[in-house]
């Protein structure tokens, strides 16, 4: 956070081969630290390479204007309008390529010590198929 308002730090580790395309490919190993209430958003690269009508590709600059955009939202909404922004790039064309994304959020202690109205920790999911 930069005076109050969220920021987003974009990663982006050299290409290499896909996660288990060829046997015995070596991967780029890297570690970040992480705060409580911090978040980490991987994707797949249908999104960034998903195209409209006229063949133009959404793109990595669209993609951050996007999350820089909706920063400030629950996580629930974050990913619904990042993924709206998308398709409405898209107006209507197909995806060519899957498009997944995970949003992790690293818990602060409160939210860690939370109960479910049962008394149960308490573990949110939100799933959803494209």
């Amino acid at each position: 956070e930069k005076e109050g308002k969220k920021v987003a730090k974009f990663l982006f580790p050299k290409a290499g081969n896909r996660l288990g395309f060829e046997y015995g490919s070596q991967y780029e190993v890297s570690q970040f630290d992480f705060k409580p209430g911090e978040q980490i958003l991987l994707y797949t690269d249908g999104i960034i390479e998903g195209e409209n009508r006229k063949k133009a590709l959404y793109g990595q600059k669209k993609f951050k204007q996007s999350l820089e955009k909706h920063m400030g939202e629950s996580p629930e909404d974050l990913m619904t309008k990042v993924v709206g922004d998308a398709f409405m790039f898209f107006d209507g064309t197909p995806p060519n390529d899957d498009i997944s994304l995970l949003l992790v959020r690293f818990l602060t202690a409160e939210e860690n010590n939370s109960k479910d109205n049962e008394g149960n920790d308490r573990l949110d999911v939100m799933d959803g198929i494209l």
